[in-house]
């Protein structure tokens, strides 16, 4: 299933992404771009949240649940994320100036209570890192990462997690079907430092990539919930990317471990 067409009416009757849990408490503003808010869950836990008609885009929220799913199949440190409802009764707080919570479904990145945050790559020797990097290399090349984020877990020897990928799939917040059809096949392999990877988590990394099926990747775009409205056919395309990018990907990151091993 190479060809985009082979896709079309692949996602038809598939579930579709619903919240597993909801908000009960908006907790403080963060000033960012996307306008993410401090929320604690009926779970018992907290989140960073994301909601339609933020500042940065709806797209934003699409992309940050596909490649946390896509992450899921290929065992990437990602950042677990859930689909969180945000009720009628806190319709009206003030996540960001001039923009007020309704009800419907946010994204939420789960928060690590003892994690350093940072937009570099370091601790790289520490705990499972070295064998953690690799499918980290992976999963930014396959779906097209930028503007890297990362937690650093203090109580688990600084294991790293990425996380906040609301402008991946090509760059950006406002990726769409026709820019990742013109994209698929670029080289977008991990430009940045590789020291201290293990040279054999790159190749098991790789064989978990060319292993993920058509069918696990409907699953992983039809996390996207309806009511955000991204067509079929826009999240189609997405998996027939993620399909088509496995391969060359793979290759890129057996390529890639080489600079790991000097």
């Amino acid at each position: 299933m190479f060809d985009r067409a082979d896709w079309n009416g692949a996602l038809a009757g598939a579930p579709r992404g619903r919240p597993a849990v909801r908000l009960i408490a908006p907790v403080r503003k963060s000033g960012s771009g996307s306008n993410a808010f401090l929320g604690l869950a009926d779970d018992g836990r907290s989140y960073w949240l994301k909601v339609p008609g933020n500042a940065q885009g709806d797209e934003i929220l699409s992309a940050e649940q596909i490649v946390a799913a896509a992450a899921m199949l290929i065992e990437a440190p990602a950042v677990k994320v859930e689909l969180i409802e945000v009720p009628e009764a806190l319709s009206g707080w003030e996540y960001a100036t001039f923009h007020r919570l309704r009800p419907g479904i946010a994204h939420g990145s789960l928060v690590l209570d003892s994690a350093e945050e940072g937009d570099r790559l370091v601790y790289s020797r520490r705990d499972g890192n070295p064998d953690r990097m690799p499918s980290f290399f992976a999963l930014w090349d396959w779906c097209m990462g930028d503007d890297e984020q990362w937690l650093f877990d203090q109580s688990k020897d600084y294991a790293m997690w990425t996380f906040d990928h609301g402008w991946w799939l090509g760059g950006g917040p406002g990726w769409d079907a026709e820019s990742l059809a013109t994209m698929v096949d670029r080289d977008w392999r991990w430009g940045g430092p590789v020291a201290g990877s293990n040279p054999e988590a790159f190749e098991a990394a790789a064989v978990r990539l060319e292993g993920v099926t058509p069918q696990q990747l409907i699953g992983a775009v039809a996390s996207v919930p309806v009511e955000w409205g991204v067509s079929e056919s826009e999240l189609e395309t997405v998996a027939w990317a993620l399909y088509r990018r496995r391969g060359p990907v793979a290759q890129r990151l057996r390529e890639l471990s080489a600079r790991a091993a000097h």
